[in-house]
């Protein structure tokens, strides 16, 4: 028996509706890239050892893969781009006669450590800007970091933008030794501010000083923080680096993205090679920056051709895991459309491909199952329960049906109609929406809480106009009052999107939402929460408890498909 291979520790297989989405990102970020001049450059996989040597300052080098020519020569897969890059450049390229813009796309390699769950294989994207020492290049490097996350459909992120000038400087006064350097350099960038202190004690610092190394941890927010960087020292050093970021920031208000921008004077790298600004770009969703960079002016000479240089990398899968994770997922593009065919119609089966193909579509033909014929089912999903026998009624009214699905003892799963072609098949409420995001299904019929509350990427088609509830905030007499003075309360609900999004934007008061998924009511009779948030068709529940409730109408049923899905016949 052949055996099958699994991936090692640390990468993984990116295939399907995944791979079509992380290649729709790449194109569309590469876009950014495009309009703002930079070109495309390719580098090697690996390269000899020194391109990435503690000299160079740049991953250390346990964390590298290393293995040897046939000359018996250290090669090492490649763990950054920006070494890559500055190397081809000092070889193909003379900043001194002007900048030089340069985008690359591939995938890095570490050795990291497996206990954190980290990939050892990740997809970058990235740009490097060469030979320009200016604000306006740091600018134009940071503004595009603003647009490459909205290109990418976030709304909600933050670029902290740091000053390594501005601590070095500082270390340079302190003359300190190089194991409390690093010490404290860690502490600086965990925020650890009583850790610095304590270090601090023992070096025989003036006050002002230790003083300005203590707030570093703390210095972090927006424009406000130069202001204060600048009374915590007279260097001169220290304060030219402030200076240039005020003139960064003022460059970026032409570009209107300055709201985007925080400034972190804590923000230490591990990369020695950085010089001037540093920046990461950070959203909810994951803990982990989505783009890294900053300045960068040493790096070239450790390959003969000294330059000012500044650029950033993207880190594509954790982007795409953000997104995800805000349910922003870059849409994979149109379906594929499958023809099957029998013996008997290859040729017109080929001939259809071939059409709806120059027509931009992509088609697939596959050979049929018993004379399949040419036209794909059309997929329903309907919730269990009332839902689904009050849509079969409506079916049924105009001249749909599945005498499958009315048998009570029936285990089928999937229902089919062959004369019109089409499939039925019943799920919870809550799968639903996701069985017609990923395909599974083409059209679903679910009640609207469903579809508020899941906030799937789909296309609402009609309210069908049977199954009317309405959304309430009910509870106790006694809760009124709290209701009235928006205090802090606890809500227990099975909505909790839709509660935090009626407490939080419409009542603008601040909540403690409890997810339940059995009988809502109790929450309040037992003392669990002051009101709930549940769907109310005629309120008897509630009365029966006590409880008391209003809210706005709200229509529960409609039919709905995914925004990307198709349905092609193949006739």
């Amino acid at each position: 028996m052949q055996r099958i291979f699994h991936t090692p520790e640390g990468v993984r297989d990116i295939y399907g509706e995944e791979c079509s989405r992380k290649k729709r990102l790449q194109r569309e970020l590469h876009q950014v890239f495009s309009r703002y001049g930079y070109e495309d450059i390719e580098t090697p996989g690996f390269e000899y050892f020194e391109v990435f040597s503690n000299e160079v300052g740049t991953i250390p080098s346990k964390d590298l893969y290393k293995f040897f020519d046939r000359e018996g020569n250290t090669l090492v897969l490649r763990p950054d781009f920006t070494p890559s890059v500055s190397r081809a450049c000092a070889t193909y390229f003379d900043p001194e006669k002007g900048p030089v813009r340069l985008c690359y796309t591939g995938n890095t390699f570490i050795n990291n450590s497996s206990y954190r769950g980290q990939m050892k294989e990740n997809t970058q994207m990235g740009v490097e800007h060469m030979g320009d020492d200016s604000a306006a290049a740091d600018a134009e490097i940071l503004a595009m970091t603003v647009e490459c996350l909205k290109a990418a459909g976030l709304t909600e992120f933050q670029v902290s933008v740091g000053q390594v000038d501005y601590y070095k400087s500082l270390l340079a006064e302190a003359d300190l030794e190089p194991e409390i350097e690093e010490h404290l350099r860690e502490l600086i960038s965990q925020k650890n501010y009583f850790g610095v202190e304590e270090l601090l004690k023992g070096q025989n610092l003036g006050n002002n000083l230790s003083k300005a190394f203590a707030e570093l941890p703390q210095m972090f927010g927006s424009a406000e923080v130069l202001e204060k960087a600048k009374k915590l020292t007279s260097n001169p050093e220290a304060l030219s680096a402030v200076k240039r970021l005020e003139e960064i920031y003022e460059i970026l208000k032409v570009y209107g993205c300055e709201k985007y921008i925080a400034f972190d004077f804590g923000m230490l790298s591990k990369f020695r090679y950085y010089t001037g600004i540093i920046f990461q770009a950070y959203t909810y969703g994951t803990g982990e920056p989505l783009i890294k960079g900053g300045r960068y002016n040493e790096l070239m000479k450790h390959f003969g051709k000294p330059a000012s240089s500044i650029g950033f990398a993207i880190v594509v899968d954790n982007l795409m895991l953000a997104l995800s994770r805000q349910k922003l997922a870059v849409p994979s593009g149109d379906k594929t459309i499958v023809i099957t065919y029998d013996p008997g119609n290859l040729k017109k089966a080929i001939q259809e491909a071939m059409e709806l193909r120059n027509k931009g579509k992509k088609v697939g033909i596959v050979p049929g199952k018993g004379g399949a014929g040419l036209m794909r089912y059309l997929t329903f999903a309907l919730t269990k329960g009332r839902l689904a026998n009050k849509t079969l009624d409506m079916f049924e009214k105009i001249g749909i049906t599945c005498e499958e699905m009315r048998d009570k003892d029936s285990r089928k799963l999937i229902f089919t109609n062959e004369e019109l072609k089409l499939k039925f098949f019943l799920a919870k409420g809550p799968d639903v929406p996701t069985y017609v995001e990923y395909g599974a299904a083409d059209i679903g019929i679910v009640g609207k809480d469903t579809i508020l509350e899941e906030g799937r990427k789909l296309y609402e088609v009609m309210d069908l106009g049977f199954g009317a509830c309405r959304m309430c905030v009910c509870g106790p007499e006694s809760a009124r009052e709290v209701l009235n003075n928006n205090q802090l309360i606890r809500v227990a609900t099975k909505y909790p999107n839709i509660a935090k999004d009626y407490f939080y934007n419409k009542k603008h008061q601040t909540v403690e939402i409890i997810k339940l998924n059995g009988s809502i009511e109790l929450a309040p009779i037992v003392g669990l929460s002051e009101v709930i948030v549940d769907i109310v068709e005629t309120g008897s529940t509630l009365r029966e408890n006590g409880l008391k409730g209003a809210g706005r109408s709200l229509p529960s049923v409609c039919t709905y498909g995914s925004q990307s899905g198709q349905h092609e016949n193949g006739r």
